[in-house]
């Protein structure tokens, strides 16, 4: 019962979020989806991925 009573509110969180990112002109109406703005990776030298990941260590 909780389980359907938490999955009944992400379902109106999530359509409230997308009303409001409709809003904001985030959504194309006709259903087209749009790249991701942002999301673009920039090639980095593999000298400089080795060295942040020496930095994690």
């Amino acid at each position: 019962m909780a389980r359907r009573e938490v999955l009944d509110r992400l379902l109106d969180l999530n359509h409230q979020r997308y009303a409001e990112e409709v809003a904001q002109g985030l959504h194309d109406q006709k259903g087209k989806s749009k790249k991701a703005k942002g999301k673009t990776s920039s090639k980095q030298p593999k000298a400089d991925l080795d060295n942040q990941q020496l930095d994690l260590l």
